[in-house]
């Protein structure tokens, strides 16, 4: 199980003071799961929390950000690069999948189970009825071109995070997941911090991290 410290509050939005926030956090290494050119440096997320929000700083080497992603709940995966995040607490079947596109569009979605996923994927764009409009996450992208990566700033609210949880702790599922498109490969690479080696499927839950994270 992971356990996620406390970082302090960020009250500023620059990259340098988010950055220097997450300095004490351990990093959590993306396992390539697809399609990756030799050689290809992982992307890398760190954990943290704050008294508001579960709060994360992903940091994803890429040679060729790009997107074709323009509105909000587009299917920003197959437009282009994204950052997603899969959360649910641990003794719920319920979870949130969240994107966060280079340009700063968002995809929000929310299943009742896996087995609603199931259901859905024999409907054409079933997915569109588990869209929620109302902003459940703030993020920050930021383009470093010089370093050839981009980065994700994200706050959880723990709203989201917990629903109407009043415990003092509790554990959670998290997976941190990536489309990473490249203008010399067919398809896109994909990275996870889960180990989806049996069964390719970011949404495959016994494969996501367990962590906890202990609120004062």
């Amino acid at each position: 199980m992971l356990k996620i410290p406390q970082i302090q509050e960020i009250k500023e939005d620059s990259f340098e003071t988010i950055e220097t926030a997450f300095s004490g956090a351990p990093a959590w290494v993306m396992h390539t799961l697809r399609n990756a050119p030799d050689p290809y440096p992982p992307g890398e997320v760190r954990l943290g929390w704050n008294r508001d929000s579960l709060v994360l700083l992903a940091t994803l080497p890429d040679v060729d950000v790009r997107t074709e992603v323009t509105a909000d709940q587009q299917p920003v995966w197959s437009l282009g690069d994204v950052f997603e995040i899969f959360v649910k607490r641990a003794s719920q079947p319920g979870y949130h999948e969240l994107h966060a596109a280079p340009n700063g569009y968002r995809m929000q979605l929310w299943f009742p189970s896996d087995k609603t996923l199931h259901a859905l994927r024999e409907v054409k764009d079933g997915w569109r009825k588990q869209l929620i409009d109302e902003p459940l996450f703030d993020f920050q992208t930021y383009m470093d071109p010089d370093q050839a990566r981009w980065k994700v700033f994200v706050r959880l609210p723990w709203k989201t995070v917990a629903g109407a949880s009043s415990e003092r702790s509790d554990i959670w599922q998290l997976s941190c997941c990536r489309y990473d498109y490249r203008e010399d490969l067919a398809e896109p690479v994909l990275e996870s911090t889960s180990a989806h080696f049996s069964v390719l499927n970011f949404h495959h839950i016994p494969d996501w991290q367990y962590i906890r994270i202990e609120r004062e």
